[in-house]
């Protein structure tokens, strides 16, 4: 039955094939997946040796090549090194043809317009040949070099072997663990229409066995950072993507050894694949650790930034990797690495020294000192969130808006929250801030105008009004602007408002919030007051029809009703709504209602749930 249908398959290929073993059933079932986009016949799909050839369909083009390909060469593309660059300049090699490498082995150090790279290697192999000289421009997604079989190392740089490829099955190649039948898992749609994500840290190695619902990646869209888990249990044969490579949605993240469901034939792959791929990588991590600090590009960028040199940080993520939450620390002084030792030539004045550096506020001033001016224009990619946010606004800001501005007497709000602050330090909530109180006065004046609380239907016949208030607020954080949302705020006391918002700010900087903290927004509040601001314009972030900008509160000269000039908090508010349907009537009404609980809170904290 098996050799009728390779020889119906065999019609399609110009080139004979060989039918007379069931050793050959793989390389020959490759050959009929390379034709154009027929289906193999029934017998051949539901053939056992044929299931990983049926998951490789899902694969692009350029991944399903590299897959199915049997021939003893195996490109190492270049990888997407982040922020859209394109190509790079080969600055020097660390290998040459016929050199052996093991896991994370650096191969070559490239160069961006913005960075200097070093590229290590995904696995254990053979250097076959060397696709670029040094000082040449090579582009993303091609091939840097070629792993091959141990002895067939070559200084030719064509691609295409002259020899035939021999007929030698899959399993019989220990260098790379993808080379034999293996099953991809494929980035799922994590939500929102995400297209693609940076991948920031590796939770697993090749060889590495894993159950259902074990972690497999981490990684980072241009809303939220997701760990990915791995939907049963098998044992990992190849990971895809480097950290810091940008994967698309759809593409496969990494191969399981054949079905990845605990049989017998990944039994035998995960005999053999630790040997040669997992053995490695602690010698091979350690002496990337002397080298080079272990850290994300997300977090190198931060530290670049903020003038922090990483090798003084201790890290504190797996394998010891440098987090951006270490980074932020460190300025606190919370997790300087022992640099200090080294600078001093004895442990004591190491000791003395760490006081000095403890508070140190230093990474303004030698940020400030290393500041030139630009030399040339230059071009900056829009990634992540920026892709987001301008994709978003170029939508918010075909809309009509209007604005309207007020100011809010904050004298009174004031003294409660500094006789509320004691108290919520004592249940928990060290850090009492006025937003809560201003997310609460937004919710009941909500009540009053529940138009505002609302989004058009797409087609534009209907006004959806929400029956909760999930308010949106607006936050700065090192991956960028994010609005996530305090989900049922009219059904909250101001504790649980300054704890779940507490707890947002933490996710907004770690960049751990989740799909879930970002969606279902139904008005924003923009602060940026704490940056000095009092007048904005802000855009509606839709599909809301409304939103606020907060000013700064300042003591400002005011006249009381008696005439007399007297000293007030006085805080700037700006609104902006979408004028298709809503007025400017609605809209002051609405302000007044708010500045209403503002100035006088005991009125809302008498309404408060």
């Amino acid at each position: 039955m098996i050799d009728s249908a390779l020889r119906a398959a065999r019609s399609r290929l110009s080139t004979p094939l060989r039918l007379n073993s069931s050793a050959r059933l793989w390389p020959c079932a490759i050959r009929c997946a390379s034709v154009a986009r027929q289906p193999l016949p029934r017998a051949l799909h539901s053939h056992a040796a044929l299931r990983p050839l049926r998951a490789a369909a899902v694969l692009p083009g350029s991944q399903r090549g590299r897959w199915l390909s049997s021939g003893a060469k195996q490109p190492f593309v270049l990888p997407d090194i982040g922020e859209g660059i394109a190509e790079v300049e080969v600055l020097q090699w660390f290998v040459k043809p016929g050199d052996s490498v093991e896991q994370f082995d650096k191969l070559c150090e490239v160069q961006s317009d913005k960075a200097t790279v070093e590229i290590t290697s995904p696995s254990a192999g053979v250097i076959a040949s060397i696709e670029y000289d040094v000082g040449a421009i090579a582009k993303t997604g091609t091939a840097l070099l070629h792993f091959g079989a141990a002895g067939q190392a070559s200084q030719s740089a064509p691609a295409p072997p002259t020899p035939p490829p021999p007929p030698t099955p899959p399993p019989a190649s220990t260098a790379s663990p993808s080379a034999g039948p293996a099953s991809p898992f494929v980035l799922p749609d994590i939500g929102e229409g995400i297209a693609e994500v940076e991948v920031l840290q590796w939770f697993v190695k090749p060889g590495d066995s894993v159950e259902q619902f074990d972690k497999l990646c981490e990684v980072q869209s241009d809303k939220a950072t997701v760990e990915i888990t791995s939907p049963s249990q098998g044992v990992i044969s190849s990971l895809e993507y480097q950290v810091g490579s940008i994967a698309k949605t759809g593409t496969a993240l990494l191969f399981f050894a054949g079905e990845a469901s605990g049989d017998a034939s990944i039994a035998a792959t995960s005999s053999s694949a630790p040997v040669s791929a997992a053995t490695p990588a602690p010698a091979a991590q350690a002496s990337v650790a002397k080298d080079k600090v272990l850290s994300t590009p997300a977090t190198r960028a931060l530290a670049k930034r903020l003038g922090i040199d990483l090798s003084t940080i201790v890290g504190t993520g797996k394998g010891g990797r440098v987090t951006k939450e270490d980074v932020h620390a460190s300025i606190a002084g919370g997790t300087l690495a022992a640099a200090a030792p080294a600078a001093a030539p004895t442990p004591a004045p190491a000791a003395a020294a760490m006081p000095t550096r403890t508070p140190t506020p230093t990474p303004a001033s030698p940020a400030v000192a290393r500041v030139v001016p630009q030399a040339e224009d230059k071009l900056v990619p829009i990634r992540g969130i920026r892709k987001a946010m301008f994709a978003q606004m170029t939508d918010a800001l075909k809309v009509p808006h209007f604005n309207y501005c007020d100011e809010v007497v904050m004298d009174e709000v004031v003294a409660v929250r500094e006789k509320l602050k004691p108290l919520a330090a004592e249940l928990g909530l060290p850090k009492f801030t006025l937003m809560p109180l201003i997310v609460k006065a937004t919710s009941l004046a909500l009540t009053h105008y529940p138009e505002l609380n609302a989004s058009i239907t797409p087609d534009g016949s209907q006004l959806q009004v929400k029956a909760h208030h999930n308010i949106g607020v607006a936050m700065d954080t090192p991956h960028g602007l994010l609005v996530p949302n305090i989900k049922n705020v009219g059904a909250m006391n101001l504790l649980q408002i300054g704890e779940e918002l507490a707890r947002l700010q933490k996710a907004a900087s770690a960049g751990k919030l989740s799909m879930e903290d970002l969606k279902g927004g139904t008005f924003t509040l923009s602060n940026i007051g704490n940056l000095g601001g009092t007048y904005t314009g802000p855009v509606i972030n839709l599909p809301e029809v409304a939103i606020a900008g907060l000013g700064k509160a300042r003591p400002t000269p005011r006249y009381d009703s008696n005439g007399a000039l007297v000293r007030k908090m006085v805080m700037q508010v700006s609104w902006a709504a979408d004028h298709r349907v809503v007025d400017g009537a609605m809209m002051a009404r609405f302000s007044n209602a708010w500045i209403g609980y503002l100035e006088q809170p005991s009125k809302m904290l008498l309404l408060t749930a």
